[in-house]
């Protein structure tokens, strides 16, 4: 099944980003001022990884930690999963739902371009919603499943 929207059309072009270098402090700031749940953290161009507030949450606040002692590099998490901007929107759900990823880094001849997340998604195809969170709800019933047995 195809959509014939691409990801390039639906992704998010202006990127919030850090550098593996910067401390969670900055970080953060970047993260109120941008009105955003994620930064990707890049070297130049370099995609190195991505920091969520919930990377924040669980791996300093809740730790105690001081946010101007700990550095981005050391919270983020390694992006492995990435996608072409000329690929179709259905390829990068199944990519989302198959892996409970929220987010998706758009890469093109190894630079960062864009991000493609849940919002953009819906704000693209609102039907296509339903098939991520679906995807994401089995996924998830699936790790709990294996976590039992």
């Amino acid at each position: 099944m195809k959509s014939g929207v691409k990801v390039g059309d639906a992704m998010t072009r202006n990127i919030i980003a850090v550098s593996p270098q910067d401390n969670v402090l900055v970080c953060t700031k970047k993260l109120l001022d941008g009105e955003v749940g994620s930064v990707i953290v890049k070297d130049k161009e370099e995609l190195k990884g991505i920091v969520t507030e919930k990377d924040i949450l669980e791996n300093v606040l809740m730790k105690k930690l001081d946010p101007t002692k700990v550095g981005v590099k050391d919270i983020m998490t390694d992006i492995v999963e990435t996608i072409d901007p000329g690929r179709d929107i259905i390829d990068a759900i199944k990519i989302m739902g198959d892996k409970g990823f929220r987010r998706l880094p758009v890469v093109k001849d190894k630079k960062l371009v864009g991000l493609l997340t849940i919002k953009d998604v819906l704000k693209i195809q609102p039907d296509l919603f339903e098939l991520t969170i679906e995807k994401m709800k089995i996924k998830e019933e699936s790790d709990k499943l294996r976590r039992i047995y």
